[in-house]
């Protein structure tokens, strides 16, 4: 039975019989399989493909098994991990299952052996549920490494009275984790937030300097140069009560050398520095995310609506610009247009509100990658074509008319080109 939602597997092994062998007896039980003989970049691999499962042959050339498993689980905490041994070392396995596999295969291993362990570890429902409570009432969500690191490092700053610098991209909530900070240190004390934008001048209250409490200034590289001195003077005044948590997506270190931010309160403010990290750097934090968003919009929108896997898929796979914010935007979307009578959001959905990423197509990186001037046009002419599909919403008359051409040939581009119209 075919599923909305095929799980894949990745398996990674140094012997191409194996893997062709795996593979196809789990493509014909309708896993989607990606196979690797190259354990070095085994860790770009599965940040690009978020796998459901991976199969790790423990004993490779040149590659110590339990050091990637290590780094595997280091890297992405949740990701299920089957080892693979030929050699029946009970030691070994009791070392990998210490490092965080959740199984082991021997070979030789029959098809039965491999799919009944497939079963256990891979989900093949059609969508995920989001009728779990959240835990937080921010969007500081996840299991990724880098997250855990980021929570780790900031309990650790939280009790300290250091005033604090906190960089990352637009949308990726840093004055959420200001406001965590806060929360976490005495949430019985006054929050005082301020805009750089809308006070470049920085008018702040003395007696608000003078309470414990916190201060957050958000853009804080729009202020002045008069109010970045003033700033300055009040972290280094002895009667600055008050902890000042600065905030910024830009490169201060770089506006320092350039002169357009001051230099003494950069290295002030970097003492103590907290870097979030991106949403790109982190998908494996996405589908929790996604359940944090979509619970707070079925309570605004009294429903009950819940996101398709492959849907999941394809934001794990996007390349954000806005980060949480863009994520809680483009699901908010998509739960308002959602048509009635139906609680999965579907990928052709979530397509439909996925902006295009402006990029020039013009890069030598993608050159590469074609061996020929007709791969490279199809290539070209596929981009187009499911532009104009996601643009009129998949309606096949609509596209032929802004393409000026026969209903009958855009037939037979699509097919040429295997461009899916449904999932």
């Amino acid at each position: 039975m075919a599923h909305e939602h095929k799980p894949i597997i990745l398996i990674i092994d140094d012997e191409q019989a194996i893997l062709s062998s795996m593979a196809n007896i789990l493509q014909d039980a309708d896993y989607q399989t990606e196979v690797t003989t190259q354990p070095n970049g085994a860790l770009d691999l599965i940040g690009k493909l978020i796998p459901d499962l991976v199969f790790l042959d423990i004993f490779m050339p040149n590659t110590n098994g339990l050091d990637l498993l290590a780094a595997i689980k280091k890297e992405f905490p949740a990701q299920m991990v089957v080892i693979i041994s030929g050699y029946g070392n009970i030691s070994l396995t009791v070392d990998a299952l210490k490092k965080g596999a959740i199984d082991f295969l021997e070979k030789p291993f029959s098809a039965e052996d491999l799919l009944n362990k497939a079963a256990v570890y891979c989900s093949v429902e059609d969508d995920i549920q989001t009728n779990e409570p959240t835990k937080t009432n921010t969007c500081l969500v996840g299991e990724s490494y880098l997250f855990k690191e980021l929570m780790h490092y900031v309990d650790r700053i939280v009790p300290l009275d250091n005033h604090v610098l906190i960089y990352g991209p637009r949308g990726i909530g840093k004055t959420q984790l200001a406001q965590y900070m806060h929360d976490k240190k005495n949430n019985s004390t006054t929050i005082t937030i301020i805009n750089g934008i809308q006070n470049p001048a920085l008018t702040i209250d003395e007696k608000t300097l003078r309470t414990e409490g916190t201060v957050i200034i958000r853009y804080v590289d729009a202020l002045t140069s008069e109010a970045q001195t003033k700033l300055l003077t009040i972290l280094e005044s002895p009667n600055t009560k008050a902890r000042m948590l600065c905030l910024t997506h830009k490169n201060l270190f770089t506006l320092s050398t350039q002169g357009t931010f001051n230099e003494d309160l950069f290295y002030m403010l970097s003492s103590t520095p907290i870097e979030i990290p991106s949403l790109n750097k982190r998908r494996f934090d996405i589908p929790l995310l996604v359940n944090h968003f979509l619970t707070e919009i079925n309570h605004v929108l009294c429903s009950s609506l819940s996101l398709s896997a492959t849907a999941i898929r394809l934001l794990r796979n996007h390349t954000w610009q806005e980060h949480c914010r863009e994520l809680k935007q483009l699901l908010m979307q998509a739960a308002i247009n959602q048509p009635p009578n139906s609680s999965i959001i579907m990928l052709e959905q979530i397509s439909l509100f996925l902006p295009e990423i402006d990029r020039p197509f013009i890069e030598e990186q993608r050159f590469q990658g074609f061996a020929t001037l007709d791969e490279a046009t199809s290539a070209f002419q596929k981009k187009y074509l499911l532009y104009q599909l996601k643009k009129n919403r998949y309606d096949l008359n609509q596209v032929s008319n802004a393409l000026s051409m026969k209903i009958s040939d855009l037939h037979n581009e699509i097919a040429r080109l295997n461009i899916p119209l449904s999932t």
